[in-house]
């Protein structure tokens, strides 16, 4: 009996031996299988536009507006033309992409703080190469990346600002309203002129300026008109 067993296992040792020599070699990765994992994109430019806005120049309206520091009761104003631009929408309705092109030739002064006089002064002054040298750089662009939506309503335009051929990154804010066939985007951002080598009366740059420090900041008040194409 005990004979028996002991051949009973030698055959039992042999033919496991065998199996794992004569297998498949690929079958002895012990690699656990693969998990199946998926992942959503977020980024804008993977959404698909469920329509199409493009600017409607002659109905839009940017406003600008500069100050001096110490000088509370400066004010310079006027208004610059966009030249084109188009944003695209989610089947929400909800901003998903923009382009917009400013004429940067078409800088027009409407009010300063010299008064009357001061307009056609002002009017060289930021078309010069000291300023946005506008007849070597006539087009200024904000191209978004990133949409952001506020609680209220609004939203956050996030992306890059070229002006003089300098990019920087901008944000702009403002609510998108519809009338008909109509749509106007409302608001308005504030433009650090310096990061784009816009020196003049800047405390970055030049001390002892006293009552000629200029902000490094000016606003851009907008209302844009968009048409849809699809």
């Amino acid at each position: 009996m005990k004979i028996f067993f002991s051949i009973l296992a030698l055959i039992i040792i042999l033919g496991t031996s065998a199996y794992f020599f004569l297998k498949d070699p690929a079958s002895n990765d012990n690699t656990p299988p693969a998990i199946a994992t998926s992942t959503q994109s977020t980024s804008t430019q993977a959404i698909t536009p469920a329509e199409i806005l493009v600017v409607v120049p002659e109905k839009s309206t940017l406003t600008w507006t500069g100050n001096k520091i110490i000088l509370k009761n400066w004010i310079d104003q006027g208004t610059i033309k966009i030249k084109s631009g188009e944003l695209s929408l989610s089947e929400a309705g909800d901003p998903i992409s923009s382009t917009f092109v400013v004429d940067m030739t078409s800088i027009k002064v409407e009010k300063t703080g010299m008064g009357a006089k001061g307009i056609p002064i002002l009017t060289k002054v930021l078309t010069s190469p000291e300023w946005f040298n506008s007849a070597t750089f006539t087009a200024s662009t904000f191209v978004a990346k990133n949409v952001v939506k506020n609680s209220d309503g609004t939203y956050a335009l996030k992306g890059d600002l070229t002006i003089k051929d300098k990019t920087n990154p901008q944000e702009i804010s403002g609510k998108l309203e519809k009338s008909g066939d109509i749509y106007t985007f409302v608001g308005k951002a504030e433009v650090d002129r310096t990061l784009y080598e816009i020196r003049f009366g800047s405390t970055k740059f030049f001390d002892n300026l006293g009552d000629g420090i200029v902000a490094d900041n000016f606003t851009l008040d907008f209302k844009i008109t968009f048409a849809s194409v699809k």
